[in-house]
């Protein structure tokens, strides 16, 4: 084999490759050109019918009628809503994606809303629990010596673990105690 053999075998076997791949849709810029120089065409076939109607009208001499080929029209129609069909089928993929995308941040939010929402709720619970303390710290702390003997009486403070000595002859003894700080436990 020479030479020009070799080169028109890998010259052919190149333009059936791309052919190839135009007809599955890889080269996108072509396939508009394509449909552009399609579209244009028909144009300009449409015109020329309209030229020859309008023709035939004005020289009022019968001619013959030109006929459109009905296989071609159909095989053109087939070819339109085959393309067609291929680009719903890419929007429809591409919005399922889209979906997919939207649902998956959507089902992030509420799991983040949902994390959220326990966290304020155990806030809750240890804010009740610190006035549930606070309230019963404050009731240890009340005294009432109203019956008590008149002489001095020693207290312990819960608090402090210190002992105060206190008049007895006070009818009631208010004690302030401080307020309890809660940390946070999580």
């Amino acid at each position: 084999m020479n030479s020009k053999a070799i080169y028109w075998i890998a010259l052919g076997a190149f333009a059936l490759g791309l052919h190839s791949e135009y007809q599955r849709g890889n080269f996108p810029p072509l396939q508009r050109v394509a449909d552009r120089a399609e579209a244009t065409l028909c144009r300009l076939a449409s015109r020329a019918e309209q030229t020859l109607a309008m023709a035939r009208v004005l020289s009022r001499s019968p001619q013959p009628e030109i006929r459109v080929n009905e296989d071609w029209m159909a095989g053109q129609q087939v070819e339109t809503d085959r393309v067609m069909a291929e680009q719903q089928s890419r929007l429809n993929r591409e919005f399922a994606l889209r979906q997919a995308e939207l649902n998956r941040a959507m089902a992030l939010r509420q799991a983040d809303l949902a994390r959220a929402q326990a966290r304020l709720d155990r806030m809750q619970i240890v804010l009740e629990r610190a006035r549930l303390i606070r309230e019963h710290a404050l009731e240890r702390a009340h005294f009432d010596l109203a019956n008590a003997p008149r002489r001095r009486t020693s207290v312990l403070c819960p608090g402090t673990n210190l002992s105060i000595k206190v008049p007895v002859d006070l009818p009631e003894i208010d004690v302030d105690v401080p307020e309890v700080e809660v940390g946070d436990s999580f």
